[in-house]
């Protein structure tokens, strides 16, 4: 259990894109943890089908616009 802090280091509307961008930035770590997680807002049904492309094994989670899953 610890206490992190995130800071955005690459902002982007491409959600194939920042997960490439994802996979090279822990690729540059010399340890990292056996779980990561990815939480991300597709806001297209066209970005959601890239993303399950991308992350076939991946759990999506709809939530309504109001924030109500």
């Amino acid at each position: 259990m610890g206490n992190s802090r995130a800071h955005p280091v690459f902002r982007t509307s491409d959600a194939v894109e920042a997960w490439t961008q994802a996979l090279r930035l822990t690729a540059l770590l010399e340890e990292h943890d056996d779980e990561v997680i990815l939480m991300a807002d597709m806001l297209t049904d066209e970005d959601t089908r890239r993303m399950a492309a991308v992350l076939p094994d991946a759990e999506f989670c709809y939530v309504h616009p109001g924030g109500t899953p």
